[in-house]
């Protein structure tokens, strides 16, 4: 599963901490990604890859420890090697 949401609100602490707690939670992966907002506002967006079973959870931490108001969320195939 791919949890994202972009924060144009938050401070660089609070993205360091959440992505700590994601992984610390069972992220497979968090990765951040700077974009421009409306209004030329720098913003960060948060993406994480989950387990399906540990989706609920990751997204949980996200709503408690940011300030979004929506997280996107879809299925994806992932393969790994052995």
């Amino acid at each position: 599963v791919v949890l994202e949401t972009t924060l144009d609100d938050a401070p660089g602490e609070t993205i360091g901490f959440v992505s700590d707690r994601l992984f610390a939670a069972g992220a497979l992966d968090v990765h951040l990604t700077s974009v421009q907002m409306k209004k030329q506002r720098p913003g960060t967006t948060i993406t994480v890859l989950s387990e399906p079973a540990r989706a609920a959870d990751l997204q949980a931490i996200l709503f408690r420890e940011t300030p979004t108001l929506g997280v996107r969320r879809w299925n994806a195939e992932r393969t790994a090697l052995p």
